[in-house]
């Protein structure tokens, strides 16, 4: 059987993917052309933007999230990312007709800075409900303290108003409001105020009274 002969360099002497050797396959298959998505990091909250949601990602998820864009879109295995000054690497092994092929490249990233729909609307004063604390001072801290940190997992608190009489928290969603505070297991009293109308609807904003 005649040797195979590179259609690159002319090689004979070597491990062969289809008509190129291992070198010239690797040199010619920089990932593919491979296209960086661009990132939209929200300049406020530092959160990025996948898909349609907004998350907070660390290093690490960063860089298996372009992983599994290259993994998916090439059918590729054992791909390894680096970020670092808006540069991402690749390193990746190949399989190819029984070759262990090692590619490598670099691309730029386009960072879009942004804010996020919720660091719009908080930017806004946006708030569907207000939660009024009263009671003592220290029972005041201790609910809001706990309150806080539910509310922060599922929305956001436009403004924390102290008063005279308590305190007051300005809550982007009526729903996460109502909810964090159902799961606390707190008395509470309603209101309902109407702040506009929009597509002929009503606009009410709602204000949850705890007397603690």
């Amino acid at each position: 059987m005649k040797n195979k002969i590179c259609a690159s360099c002319g090689a004979s002497d070597k491990p062969f993917v289809g008509a190129f050797c291992v070198g010239c396959y690797a040199a010619k298959n920089k990932l593919f052309n491979f296209k960086p998505p661009a990132l939209a990091l929200c300049v406020r909250c530092g959160r990025y933007r996948v898909g349609r949601d907004w998350k907070t990602l660390s290093q690490d998820e960063l860089e298996a999230l372009f992983e599994q864009k290259v993994s998916s879109k090439h059918e590729l295995k054992n791909v390894k990312a680096r970020l670092g000054n808006n540069i991402v690497s690749f390193n990746i092994l190949l399989d190819a007709d029984g070759n262990e092929i090692a590619l490598k490249d670099y691309f730029p990233i386009e960072i879009e800075k942004q804010l996020c729909e919720e660091c719009s609307l908080k930017s806004g004063g946006y708030h569907e409900a207000i939660i009024q604390l009263r009671g003592s001072e220290a029972r005041i801290r201790s609910v809001a303290k706990t309150l806080v940190g539910m509310l922060e997992r599922e929305t956001f608190i436009a403004k924390e108003e102290n008063k005279k009489e308590g305190l007051d928290l300005q809550v982007g969603s009526k729903k996460a409001a109502l909810g964090c505070v159902s799961r606390m297991h707190l008395a509470y009293a309603l209101s309902n105020k109407l702040v506009g109308v929009k597509d002929g609807k009503k606009l009410l904003r709602v204000t949850i009274l705890l007397r603690l």
